[in-house]
């Protein structure tokens, strides 16, 4: 027997809608009083329908998603569907395409859609969510079962089966694609990134990759938080095919994630269409530390504090640090020899780089510093003092220092190169 398309939704009934809610049955339009009440509609696909009938399916869910409505496509459980030429959804509301499959996700999988070089194109869609359906791409270098251009797609819980070095999905410009909970076998591209972002959900499988994995990115963003390439196929990492548009200042790349999705280990960006280090953020960082009072020369013989508090935040080689300390007591016996300077400092400031700082508030020194300077090559700040008005500065001795209680207060930030 030759299975048909189910009936859906007729077109006649969507042009009319001045009936009353008693001229609509099930499985038709709802409306009161002329108002379209815009509902999900459900669009079945049955076993045994060829291509052809499938879709025909579509086309009459793309109609109705096209004034507004929400559509689910369902298919039946069937391994032999197979594909025979590209769809393309345009200008629809939402859209599910569900398998009514209970299994797991993998290759015994009920619901199996077979391709070769047909795709199923998601253009100018509401929220698209296909769920539950394995695609079988047998064609070696095989590009994208799936190909979305100003839509969000979200795949979940599929079983994507490919054959050498194509990727599986592509993102177009303008559209977000989250693949999660799914498995990807035989592929060695995990995603091609045209001017869209590409995210690696949670609890993704990855089996029989070909070769190193990657990227193909043109433009756009690769988000993958939860470090799932770290297992033995993928070696801990996945490389970048392709960059294109090397001209175009905005092209940014996310470059290479691992660890957890509240700690990423190991992240960097090129910016500028260049992969040179000149042009690579690859460390970002927040912390504090620790300010100690000390002497170039001899130190001082004790030291407690009253305050003694850093912040710091470093963005790729560049950091600054702010910090602020108060004296509780200065032991000079010895007595203490050289400059004053400020010790501690989270990085060592790169050698040839001498920097200036600022000082917001200083109090109760015997001569308060009004100047601050980082040491080339050295993890200190040196403190100076001018006497004279629009005299020189002059570096500070111990005795510019109070020895008492709640005393040599000082407030300030520093902006500074670090090797690395």
């Amino acid at each position: 027997m030759t299975a048909t398309p189910s009936e859906g939704i007729k077109i006649s009934e969507l042009t009319t809608l001045t009936k009353g809610a008693s001229d609509y049955v099930a499985g038709s339009l709802s409306g009161v009083s002329g108002k379209l009440l815009l509902n999900d509609y459900t669009f079945n696909i049955t076993v045994g329908m060829t291509w052809t009938q499938i879709a025909a399916v579509f086309d009459q869910a793309k109609a109705v998603g096209q004034i507004g409505h929400s559509v689910i496509i369902q298919f039946a459980n069937s391994t032999a569907y197979t594909q025979t030429a590209d769809y393309t959804f345009t200008n629809m509301g939402r859209i599910r395409i569900l398998g009514l499959d209970g299994d797991t996700v993998d290759a015994t999988m009920a619901v199996k859609l077979t391709t070769t070089t047909y795709k199923w194109h998601f253009t100018n869609c509401g929220d698209t969510e296909i769920k539950y359906m394995q695609f079988d791409n047998t064609l070696t270098g095989f590009n994208s079962h799936v190909n979305a251009t100003n839509t969000k797609v979200t795949q979940s819980y599929c079983y994507i089966d490919g054959s050498g070095s194509g990727s599986a999905c592509t993102t177009n410009k303008g559209s977000y694609y989250l693949l999660q909970n799914s498995t990807l076998k035989d592929y060695e591209g995990i995603g091609k990134v045209v001017d869209g972002v590409f995210e690696i959900g949670a609890s993704n499988t990855f089996t029989n990759v070909t070769g190193t994995p990657y990227f193909d990115v043109t433009e756009g963003f690769v988000i993958d938080p939860t470090g799932v390439y770290v297992d033995s196929d993928l070696s801990n990492s996945v490389t970048y095919k392709s960059f294109g548009n090397t001209t175009r200042s905005e092209v940014i790349r996310a470059r290479t994630f691992k660890g957890s999705e509240d700690s990423i280990s190991e992240w960097q960006m090129s910016f500028y269409g260049s992969d040179a280090a000149a042009t690579t953020l690859a460390d970002y960082e927040e912390g504090t530390w620790t300010p100690e009072i000390a002497m170039t020369g001899t130190n001082f013989s004790s030291r407690t504090y009253t305050t003694q508090t850093g912040t710091y935040t470093k963005v790729g080689r560049m950091v600054t640090i702010d910090g602020t300390l108060e004296t509780n007591s200065l032991g000079v016996v010895g007595p203490p020899t050289g400059d004053i300077i400020i010790t501690g400092l989270p990085y060592a400031i790169l050698t040839g780089n001498n920097t200036a700082g600022t000082i917001s508030r200083s109090s109760a020194w015997t001569t308060n510093p009004d100047g601050i300077e980082g040491i080339s090559n050295t993890s200190t700040l040196k403190l100076f003092k001018r006497t004279v008005l629009n005299g020189d500065s002059a570096v500070m001795p111990y005795t510019d220092a109070n020895t008492g209680a709640a005393k040599n207060f000082i407030r300030f930030s520093v902006t500074y190169r670090t090797a690395t």
